[in-house]
């Protein structure tokens, strides 16, 4: 991957209106809540950002590449791809007791996973097939409706993201195995994307905005404790975290800063392996 850095100041002189999902894109750009001229809006789910993609009423929307991409192909989204900011953050964990240590433990296991169809689902499924491994999986609709099953021992084997893992750990208590599901493909898993409004009059405070979305990463990822704290008070989400949990699952969330067309080649790699039509070119801002 191309990471493209030291991107300097940037100054945002119309309001840009955000909408992203709560969970690792929201850390991401929690920074930027409160900034003038920035609105961020979280929601909760990908229902959220699914209807912002389809109104096209905001600047810019983060969410899930697959979804952003699925409805561009279908003529449902306008919104363009500029890049991408949650890479690989797809676990498989178990309680200590339970035998965890490769994908290969997972034969003939059952396992509740969440959001069918979406993009933790579709790399679940691939991964197990690359690696030849045939195990039950069930469903919730979400990752919160998932925990309580495993907390209460009624599932071993649950797929799982962070902030979730960390809070198990700190708050549950919860001694965990921890399987990595991009340890097992030699494809990168692209999770959350940036993609910006083609028909919004504001494209160059866009543009300014996009350029503090990658200063902020960097800044987040080169002190992850710093982060929690400057972030912790900006919104109910993150005080809901703690600062402890925030400091301890950023640097196993994969977060980043990928240019969409400077990295068309592994976007569309990924895109192929869950199966994706490719999208046309004018699809990268």
């Amino acid at each position: 991957l191309v990471l493209l850095t030291g991107c300097g100041s940037a100054t945002v002189k119309e309001e840009v209106k955000i909408i992203v999902p709560q969970g690792n894109p929201f850390i991401a750009v929690g920074n930027l809540v409160g900034e003038e001229n920035i609105k961020i809006e979280s929601v909760n789910g990908a229902a959220g950002v699914k209807a912002a993609l389809v109104a096209g009423e905001s600047d810019v929307v983060i969410a899930p590449l697959n979804l952003g991409t699925q409805l561009y192909n279908a003529g449902n989204s306008k919104y363009k791809l500029d890049s991408v900011i949650a890479l690989g953050n797809t676990y498989i964990i178990s309680k200590k007791a339970v035998t965890l240590s490769s994908i290969k433990d997972l034969e003939g296991k059952t396992i509740l996973a969440y959001s069918k169809g979406g993009t933790p689902d579709i790399v679940l499924q691939y991964v197990l097939k690359e690696n030849g491994v045939n195990a039950n999986i069930e469903y919730q609709a979400s990752l919160t409706e998932v925990v309580p099953f495993f907390v209460q021992g009624k599932y071993d084997y649950i797929l799982a993201a962070e902030p979730v893992i960390t809070n198990l750990q700190v708050n549950k208590k919860v001694e965990l195995n921890v399987l990595n599901l991009q340890d097992y493909t030699d494809k990168t898993i692209l999770q959350a994307a940036i993609f910006v409004n083609p028909n919004s009059t504001k494209q160059d405070s866009i543009k300014a905005v996009i350029k503090k979305i990658e200063k902020n990463v960097k800044e987040m990822n080169k002190d992850a404790a710093a982060y929690a704290q400057s972030i912790i008070s900006k919104d109910v989400y993150f005080s809901d975290l703690g600062v402890e949990i925030l400091s301890k699952s950023i640097p196993n969330s994969n977060l980043d800063f990928v240019k969409a067309k400077e990295n068309k080649n592994v976007i569309e790699d990924y895109l192929t392996m869950i199966g994706y039509k490719l999208p046309n070119e004018e699809f990268y801002n």
